[in-house]
C-alpha cells in the first residue's frame, strides 16, 4: 500500500520548504547575534535586501546604527569612517560583495583582493604610477585632450548649436586613461558618438553585479556564453569586447618585450602589473610557505579593465555635474569666470598645479564630488575578531558592516541645506578665519569620494587633475552655453550600482548657445537642416522630378529603402517664408534633399568594372552594426541625388546653398564613420537646368571644376546632354581633426543606356591603393 501519492509528495515539500524559510526568518530576526540592531523585518531576513543608500538614509533617525541585510549593518557617524576605512585597517573587504565584482573570470583585481597582505604588495607596485608626482609629470597629457575636448565643443555649436557633453566628457577620461596608463589611446572622442556603447556596455557589466551576488555560481555559468551570443543578446557589448580585445594584445605585446629586453619609451600600467611579485596561497611550497611568483597575463588584463571602466565613469559623472551645477547659477558661474580669467588672462597658461590654489574653482570641484561621488554606495568590510563596538553597540566578528560616501556627503550636522550646490562651504570667511577653518576640516573629514585609507582609490589624483582640467578649460573658453532647454537636475539623480550613475531613461546632458538650440543658416537666408525622415509625398515629387530630368531605371521603392537604410545621411533642406502655396510666412519650404549611398572598396571597383550598377547596391549591407571592427577598413560615398530642380529653382542666389549642402554633407559623413576612414565622396550633380542657374548666378566655383565641355558631352553618346552638362563634386579626406581637404574632383563619368554614376577618381584611387 502506498503511503504517499505523488500530489501529496508536493504539498509535504511545499510545506517543509515554508516551514525552513520561516525558521530562518524568525531565526534571524529574534535570535541572530544582530537581532538587537534596528531595521526593517525582511532585510534582517534576506540574504539581499538591495538596501540602497537613498532608502538606507530614512532609518537613521532612530539610531546611527542599522541592520541592512542578516549579517550586515551599516554606519552613519562620521566619525566610525576612520576607524573602518583607516590606513593600515584590520577589517577586509567582504568575500560575498566583492567577489562578485569579479563575475565570471573568478580573478581578484586590485578592487576586489580580500587579503589586506595581498593588497598591499599589489597596490605598493602600482601606486608610484599614479602618484601626483607622475600624473603631473605627465600633465601635458591632459591638457592635449581638453584642448581637443574645448576644440569638439566648439566645432559642433558653431555647426549644431548643440554638444553631447555627456557621452563627450566619459570618452575625454577614457582617452586620458588609455593614453596615460596604457600609452595607447583608444580615441573614443574621435568617434562621432563618443563611444556611447562602450560607455553603456560598462554600465551593462554593473547590472549583473547583484545577480552574481545573489547567486555566485551564475560566474560560472556566464563565463561559458560566446561573445557571439553576447554581443547578439547586447549588442553594445561589441564595442565592450572589442576593446578587451585591446588590452589584451596589449599585455602580450608588453610581456615579449619584457622578455627580449626591450625598454619602452615610457613604461606602462603593463609593465608595472608585470612586475608585480604577488602571493599566491594556492601555491604553497612543500613546507607550506606562500610561493610567490608574478601576476600571470589574466591577472594583469583584469587590472587594466578596472582601471579604464571604473576611471571613465566616476571623472565623467562628477565633470558633467559640475559643469551643471555652474551653468544653473548665474552666479557661480559669473563667480568662477571671474576667478579663472583674474588667474589666466592667456587661457593657454592654464597649469594644474595652479589651478588647485584656486579656492573657488576647488570649492566647484569638491561640491560636485560631494553631490556626485564615483563611489556613492556602501563599501562593506567585515569585522576582524575580537569585534567591535560602534555608538555603544556590539558586533561580533565576522559582521559585515559598511558606510555610504553619499549619506555622508548628505550629513546636515557637516553640510547644512545638503541638497544645495554651494562652492563657499569650502572657502574661508573673513570675519573669522580661524573658526571657519575648524569646519571646513570637519567637512574634509566627511568628504570621501574616493574612499579613504590603504584601500581608497587609485586613480584619485589623475581624477582630480582630469576634473580640475575640464572644469577649468570649460568655462575659461566658453562663455555662451547654456543647458540644454528640457534637461533638469532630476537627471543628473544618483541611482543604486556600484559606481555613481544617472537613471537609464534619463535625458543626455547637452549644452547650447545661449538663446536656445540654433539651426545652421546660410548667409542671407533662414535655412535649415530638418532633421526628421522624408516623408513619401516629398520623395514621390522628388523621384517624379528627377526621373524627367534625370532618366534611370531606378524604382520609387529602391530609393524608399536607400532613404530608410541611411536617415543620417538623407538630409532635407529648408526654408522658411512665404511661398505661393501655403501664403505663410511659418510654413518651411523644401528647397532639397541629399541622399548619400555609401561605397565600400569592392563597391568601387565592382562599379568602375561593370560588375554592378549603382541601384543593384544594397545600403543596408553597408552600414550593418557592428561589422567596421577593422579600423583602417576605407569606404567612398556617393551622393546619389540632390534635388537640383528644387533647390536651384526656389533658392538665390545658388552658390551659398551649394556651398551649405556640401559643407552639411561633410560634416554628416565625418560624424557617422565612426571607425572607417573615409577616402572620398562625390558630393553633387547638376542637372542642365542646373547649370543655367550656375550661370545666372555667375557661380564659380572655388576648388570644383567642370567635367563636361560641349564637346565631352558630344563624345559620351545620345542622350548624354539631357542627362549631365556639368559636375560639381567635392573629394574629402578626413585627418584625426575630423576636417576636410578639398582633393581633385570629378574627372570621370560613364555613361550607359541613359544611366550615370558619378565617381571621384581621387576616391577611387584612394579605396585601391588601400
Amino acid at each position: 500500500m502506498a503511503f504517499f501519492t505523488l500530489p501529496s509528495f508536493w504539498i509535504l515539500s511545499l510545506v517543509a520548504s515554508i516551514s525552513y524559510l520561516g525558521y530562518i526568518a524568525i531565526y534571524r530576526r529574534y535570535f541572530h547575534p544582530l537581532s538587537h540592531i534596528p531595521g526593517p523585518f525582511l532585510w534582517a531576513s534576506e540574504k539581499d535586501s538591495s538596501s540602497t543608500y537613498s532608502r538606507i538614509s530614512t532609518l537613521f533617525t532612530a539610531s546611527p546604527v542599522v541592520r541592512i541585510a542578516p549579517d550586515q549593518v551599516h554606519l552613519n557617524d562620521p566619525a566610525n569612517y576612520e576607524k573602518v576605512y583607516n590606513v593600515g585597517s584590520k577589517y577586509t573587504k567582504d568575500p560575498a560583495f566583492y567577489g562578485a565584482l569579479e563575475g565570471s573570470v573568478k580573478i581578484p583585481i586590485i578592487l576586489t583582493v580580500k587579503s589586506n597582505e595581498e593588497h598591499r604588495v599589489r597596490r605598493g607596485a602600482l601606486n608610484p604610477f599614479f602618484s601626483r608626482r607622475s600624473v603631473l609629470d605627465l600633465e601635458q597629457i591632459i591638457w592635449s585632450k581638453t584642448r581637443k575636448l574645448c576644440g569638439m565643443m566648439r566645432s559642433s555649436l558653431d555647426a549644431d548649436g548643440v554638444f553631447d557633453i555627456h557621452h563627450a566628457i566619459r570618452a575625454f577620461s577614457v582617452d586620458i586613461i588609455t593614453e596615460y596608463a596604457y600609452a595607447r589611446c583608444w580615441n573614443q572622442m574621435d568617434m562621432s558618438d563618443f563611444g556611447a556603447d562602450y560607455q553603456e556596455a560598462i554600465r551593462g557589466v554593473q547590472m549583473f553585479l547583484p545577480f552574481f551576488h545573489l547567486l555566485p555560481s551564475l560566474g560560472d555559468v556566464f563565463a561559458l556564453v560566446p561573445d557571439w551570443l553576447i554581443v547578439r543578446v547586447f549588442p553594445k557589448f561589441q564595442m565592450w569586447l572589442d576593446s578587451n580585445d585591446l588590452i589584451r594584445k596589449a599585455v602580450t605585446e608588453v610581456r615579449r618585450e619584457i622578455s627580449q629586453g626591450i625598454k619602452p619609451a615610457r613604461r606602462t600600467i603593463f609593465h608595472e602589473l608585470i612586475d608585480t611579485p604577488v602571493t599566491n596561497p594556492a601555491e604553497p611550497d612543500a613546507d607550506g610557505r606562500k610561493h610567490h611568483q608574478t601576476l600571470s597575463d589574466e591577472f594583469v588584463f583584469a587590472d587594466a579593465i578596472n582601471v579604464t571602466g571604473a576611471g571613465a565613469e566616476t571623472t565623467g559623472s562628477t565633470a558633467n555635474r559640475a559643469i551643471f551645477e555652474v551653468l544653473s547659477s548665474p552666479s557661480i558661474l559669473r563667480t568662477l569666470q571671474a576667478e579663472l580669467a583674474q588667474a589666466f588672462p592667456d587661457a593657454e597658461a592654464m597649469s594644474l598645479t595652479a589651478l588647485e590654489k584656486l579656492p573657488y574653482l576647488t570649492g566647484v570641484i569638491k561640491e560636485a564630488l560631494r553631490l556626485n561621488p564615483g563611489l556613492p554606495g556602501h563599501l562593506p568590510r567585515v569585522v576582524p575578531a575580537p569585534g567591535a563596538a560602534f555608538n555603544g553597540i556590539a558586533l561580533p566578528p565576522g559582521t559585515v558592516v559598511s558606510m555610504s560616501a553619499w549619506l555622508m556627503h548628505h550629513d546636515r550636522a557637516a553640510f547644512p541645506d545638503p541638497e544645495i550646490f554651494d562652492p563657499t562651504r569650502w572657502i574661508h570667511a573673513d570675519d573669522d578665519e580661524h573658526a571657519a577653518a575648524k569646519i571646513i576640516r570637519a567637512r574634509e573629514r566627511c568628504l570621501v569620494p574616493f574612499g579613504r585609507g590603504s584601500r581608497n582609490c587609485l586613480g584619485q589624483n589623475l581624477a582630480m587633475c582630469e576634473l580640475y582640467a575640464t572644469v577649468a578649460g570649460v568655462f575659461r573658453c566658453f562663455d555662451d552655453i547654456e543647458v540644454h532647454p528640457g534637461f533638469g537636475r532630476e537627471d543628473l539623480r544618483m541611482v543604486e550600482l556600484l559606481l555613481g550613475y544617472h537613471p537609464r531613461k534619463a535625458r543626455r546632458f547637452r549644452v547650447v548657445r545661449k538663446g536656445g538650440v540654433s539651426q545652421p543658416t546660410m548667409a542671407g537666408h533662414d535655412l535649415k537642416v530638418a532633421h526628421r525622415r522624408i516623408s513619401d509625398e516629398m520623395l514621390r515629387t522628388i523621384y517624379a522630378s528627377d526621373q524627367e530630368m534625370y532618366p534611370a531605371p531606378l524604382s520609387f521603392d529602391r530609393l524608399r529603402s536607400w532613404v530608410d537604410a541611411c536617415p543620417d545621411l538623407c538630409i532635407c533642406f529648408e526654408t522658411q517664408g512665404s511661398t505661393e502655396e501655403s501664403g505663410s510666412s511659418d510654413t518651411p519650404t523644401p528647397v532639397g534633399v541629399v541622399i548619400v549611398l555609401p561605397l565600400l572598396q569592392a563597391h568601387w571597383e565592382d562599379v568602375l568594372v561593370g560588375k554592378v550598377k549603382e541601384i543593384e547596391i544594397d545600403p543596408a549591407t553597408m552600414f550593418p552594426n557592428g561589422t567596421a571592427k577593422d579600423h583602417e577598413e576605407v569606404v567612398g560615398l556617393h551622393v546619389f541625388h540632390i534635388e537640383r530642380f528644387l533647390a536651384f529653382r526656389d533658392l538665390s542666389p545658388t552658390r551659398p546653398f551649394v556651398e551649405f549642402a556640401l559643407h552639411e554633407v561633410a560634416r554628416r559623413v565625418a560624424g557617422m564613420m565612426t571607425t572607417w576612414r573615409v577616402a572620398g565622396f562625390s558630393a553633387l550633380t547638376a542637372t542642365p537646368a542646373g547649370k543655367r542657374a550656375f550661370e545666372r548666378e555667375g557661380f564659380t566655383a572655388t576648388g570644383y571644376r567642370e567635367t563636361f565641355t560641349e564637346e565631352s558631352v558630344d563624345d559620351v553618346g545620345d542622350g548624354a546632354e539631357t542627362v549631365a552638362l556639368k559636375e560639381v563634386a567635392m573629394s574629402c579626406v578626413y585627418d584625426g581633426e575630423n576636417t576636410s581637404q578639398p582633393l581633385t574632383h570629378l574627372d570621370m563619368v560613364e555613361n550607359d543606356s541613359r544611366k550615370v554614376i558619378a565617381t571621384s577618381e581621387m576616391a577611387v584611387k584612394y579605396c585601391t591603393a588601400a
